[in-house]
């Protein structure tokens, strides 16, 4: 039963990541910005997941949860320092996304 609800969960994670991703590139009027902040805000739940999923003694793994969640925050404050950056913190913000869900699902 419980590995029923973790796989609709696992589903419903993927399905929300592709959806937002393709939001974040296709958006170009004020809603952008909401997207953006949303995509950070799954990318660091995606990395607290994980990082919560790990048992104690599995640090470097840990760690590298960390670092998709500051390369997500960073995205953001990129994008908020200048808007030249607008291409560069979005594709920081895909890696975050990516890299917490794989490192989730092995």
């Amino acid at each position: 039963m419980a590995l029923g609800i973790y796989g609709i969960i696992a589903m419903v994670f993927i399905i929300t990541a592709l959806i937002i991703q393709a939001l974040l590139y296709r958006t170009k009027n004020e809603a952008a910005n909401g997207i953006f902040i949303v995509n950070m805000v799954f990318g660091v739940v995606f990395a607290y997941i994980t990082f919560s999923s790990l048992p104690s003694n599995f640090i470097g793994q840990k760690i590298l949860t960390i670092v998709w969640a500051i390369i997500a925050v960073a995205g953001l404050l990129l994008k908020l320092k200048d808007k030249k950056f607008m291409m560069i913190s979005k594709i920081m913000l895909s890696v975050a996304i990516i890299g917490s869900l794989v490192q989730l699902f092995m």
